[in-house]
């Protein structure tokens, strides 16, 4: 099936406090609009904006517990994958809010799998996305004598992400995954979250001086 108007990529940016462009913590989201009329690029925007922002008690918002290295400031650019590249955003949302008032290093994150439904004949791999949140707020640990994080943030995470994917039905913009290969969208069903800490290299700062031994 070929992509359709309102297949939308969302590229949701954290910035640093660093100001760097190559520093910015990027997480990027597809959303396939899935009624009549033309699509609501704002409400796909708002979509991810509230995966960070909402809380789910117990746990805080996913934002309060991302690293003091970030600034705060976020952007959402709207992508419809039909238009041309280089593709103009149909819409561009920007803000600030408040994180965390610690940091573990910042390549270390945690990592939210999810999926589409199986269907025979079709590889799952290609029904199966992920994004990595972090910078993280060194709280995030248990505690002090083992490395996983807490069951609490977790949890909110998997809150986070069901009522994403049950958001988008209401605003008929449904969270998907993109298939390159078979170049459609893929209604996001479930997914997971793993107890350990994963790591994005890239998102580490550059070494600021060298101790030489001899």
């Amino acid at each position: 099936m070929a992509l359709e108007v309102g297949d939308v990529r969302v590229i949701y940016t954290h910035e640093h406090d660093s100001g760097m462009a190559e520093d910015r913590v990027v997480n990027v989201f597809h959303f396939t609009h899935v009624t009549l009329g033309p699509p609501d690029y704002e409400a796909a925007a708002q979509l991810c904006f509230d995966f960070f922002d909402v809380a789910h008690a117990p746990a805080p918002s996913i934002r309060a517990q991302l690293g003091s290295t970030l600034s705060g400031a976020w952007s959402a650019r709207v992508y419809d994958l039909v238009d041309p590249i280089p593709r103009v955003p149909k819409t561009i949302l920007t803000g600030t809010y408040a994180v965390g008032s610690s940091c573990m290093a910042e390549e270390v994150c945690l990592c939210l799998s999810f999926q589409g439904a199986p269907v025979s004949g079709e590889l799952q791999r290609r029904k199966r996305g992920r994004i990595y949140i972090g910078p993280l707020v060194d709280g995030i640990r248990i505690d002090s004598s083992t490395p996983r994080p807490n069951d609490t943030f977790i949890n909110g995470i998997r809150a986070a992400a069901a009522n994403l994917r049950d958001d988008g039905v209401d605003n008929e913009m449904l969270w998907s995954v993109y298939s390159r290969a078979d170049n459609k969208m893929v209604p996001v069903e479930n997914g997971w979250v793993d107890n350990s800490f994963d790591t994005q290299r890239r998102r580490g700062p550059d070494s600021t001086a060298r101790h030489i031994w001899n």
